[in-house]
């Protein structure tokens, strides 16, 4: 919330203080304190709003205040003072309200909203960070807080109580999806923990709440390499991912994805792999278009000497071959193709791998627009292992 919103938002709250004061009679005030608070109404409908906080003020001092005149007292306090725009008297007599039981408790979360709104304004931190956190243990909803929370303790480095916070929530059964900012305050934390687990766990939460932004799936996949159940294996997987996502830039990213295609046996994706790079104008310099024809000239050696192969694929009938034949056609993008595939080799027997194979078809489900299918496979894949995070990543909604 800006300054000028925390301003609409103060005026509003005003006009409810306003209508809401009680009379002399529904809270029995004494002659003594309703006197000044009377002066102070008449000198907020005069336009003297400065006038009127100084009488609530004397209103305040008065000995033996009850738990009703005070909270009058602190109304008639906290009109004039978002009127006069002061903030400052204006958080002292709102901090009141929002925890005095005398008030309502839904009267307390508004008085509570909009002392939030000036504590940011103002900001402090601290008193920030506990209104938002009164709000929400009594039940606040109002949108965006629980992010403001977690950047208020964060913007006070008070990393494991942003991850204490949010354990109990996110174990919950409910699968709650943060928030970007949200999301981003539990990353901070996590890496600033030094928690690499939590830090990853983090990441993945963040490329739910913005599948868009390049530089989480970057930093995501980086991480993915680092944790110590990584398979290097599915190196040319995660290569494939970035792709996707468009991460790869430059002629060397390019190059590495056709060379670890060729390697694997996909002259075909090396192939694409290439004339992606040459479309995005990855390779610019004389030693680069070397490279390229160089490369080049080898793919296409390999996707001539494979035709004959792919050939006799086509009517083999055994599980290892229909399998080969649809990490063919994956390969080359022909993902509709291959489906059907994939699902003959896995009720088949003798077969090698099987948990990347079923990667794949999450893969090749979810690039052929079939992204409930896609999710439904995942579960097949063996938790924990390189191939079930990845087909996970894979299955995040864009």
């Amino acid at each position: 919330m800006n300054h000028a919103r925390a301003l609409i938002q103060a005026v509003a709250v005003a006009a409810v203080l306003w209508t809401t004061l009680p009379t002399h009679a529904q809270v029995a005030l004494r002659a003594e304190v309703a006197k000044p608070l009377q002066a102070a109404q008449e000198l907020i409908k005069s336009g003297n709003p400065s006038g009127a906080l100084a009488q609530a003020a004397a209103a305040r001092n008065i000995a033996n205040l009850s738990e009703l005149e005070r909270a009058t007292v602190e109304r008639v306090a906290a009109t004039a003072a978002l009127h006069a725009k002061d903030n400052a008297s204006a958080i002292e007599a709102l901090g009141y309200l929002s925890v005095d039981a005398s008030v309502p408790a839904a009267e307390r979360l508004t008085f509570q909203e909009i002392l939030i709104g000036l504590q940011r304004a103002q900001g402090d931190l601290a008193g920030l960070t506990r209104t938002t956190r009164l709000y929400l243990d009594q039940g606040g909803r109002k949108a965006g807080t629980r992010a403001l929370y977690l950047q208020a303790l964060s913007a006070q480095k008070r990393h494991a109580d942003i991850v204490d916070y949010l354990k109990p929530l996110l174990a919950d059964d409910r699968n709650v999806t943060l928030s970007e900012p949200e999301a981003t305050a539990l990353a901070v934390a996590q890496q600033s923990l030094g928690n690499n687990a939590g830090y990853y766990d983090a990441l993945k939460r963040l490329v739910i709440s913005a599948p868009a932004n390049k530089d989480y799936w970057r930093e995501l996949l980086a991480q993915l390499r680092e944790q110590p159940a990584f398979d290097p294996r599915h190196e040319l997987d995660v290569v494939r991912l970035m792709a996707h996502r468009q991460l790869l830039s430059g002629a060397e990213a390019h190059v590495q994805h056709a060379q670890l295609a060729l390697k694997a046996g996909y002259p075909l994706e090396a192939a694409r792999a290439l004339d992606a790079g040459e479309a995005a104008r990855a390779f610019v310099s004389a030693a680069d278009r070397l490279t390229l024809d160089k490369l080049r000239q080898t793919v296409q050696n390999k996707v001539a000497e494979d035709a004959a192969q792919i050939k006799a694929l086509e009517a083999a009938t055994s599980a290892p071959q229909r399998a080969e034949l649809a990490e063919i056609l994956h390969s080359k993008g022909d993902h509709a193709a291959a489906v059907p595939l994939y699902r003959q080799a896995l009720q088949g027997t003798g077969l090698r791998r099987e948990d990347e194979l079923r990667l794949h078809l999450v893969v090749s489900l979810a690039l052929s627009g079939r992204p409930q299918e896609a999710r439904e496979a995942l579960a097949s894949i063996k938790p924990g292992s390189t191939a079930r995070e990845l087909g996970g990543l894979w299955t995040t909604p864009n």
